[in-house]
């Protein structure tokens, strides 16, 4: 991680929007009022990242969303 992250930050970004794609994935199964919308549970995981950004790695570093916020 701090490999690339000091070398090739933006190549860690397409892996971070997939760890986040699943982990709203997982809220959309959790949450029934997130179920049918993935906008909404995005939504919420930025919500969390940002009140949270401890629980994950690349949250500390910035990567809430998609892209680096």
């Amino acid at each position: 991680m701090h490999y690339y992250g000091k070398y090739r930050r933006s190549a860690l970004a397409g892996i971070f929007g997939m760890f986040n794609a699943i982990l709203a994935k997982w809220v959309k199964l959790r949450f029934k009022k997130l179920k049918r919308n993935w906008n909404k549970a995005f939504a919420w995981l930025i919500k969390v990242a940002r009140q949270h950004s401890k629980l994950f790695f690349h949250w500390e570093w910035g990567y809430f969303g998609t892209g680096r916020i």
